[in-house]
């Protein structure tokens, strides 16, 4: 483990960015990456487009809410994933599951 002198040293891991795992990730996955990013975007328009497809009342802002929710949580696990954070990107990924 770590050894941290001061408190700024535990600050500089919290505001940092692992660029050199990030780069790697890139680099082995990228056909993966385009084709997540793809699908990812796509669902993105589709959700935009929901308010104008579907009636206006409570029920249907309730599963707007939700679908934007899951589709949050596959970015920001993704995000997680692709910095190595691959525990908290699986609970994120948990959690789009169950909402």
């Amino acid at each position: 483990m770590r050894e941290f002198r001061q408190q700024s040293d535990l600050k500089d891991i919290l505001l940092s960015d692992d660029v050199d795992t990030r780069k790697q990730f890139l680099k082995l996955f990228a056909e993966e990456i385009d084709s997540f990013t793809a699908a990812l975007f796509s669902a993105y328009e589709r959700l935009k487009q929901m308010p104008q497809k579907v009636p206006v009342d409570k029920r249907s802002a309730w599963v707007h809410a939700y679908l934007f929710n899951a589709f949050n949580d596959l970015l920001n696990s993704f995000r997680l994933q692709i910095i190595g954070m691959f525990v908290p990107a699986g609970n994120l990924m948990r959690h789009f599951g169950e909402s």
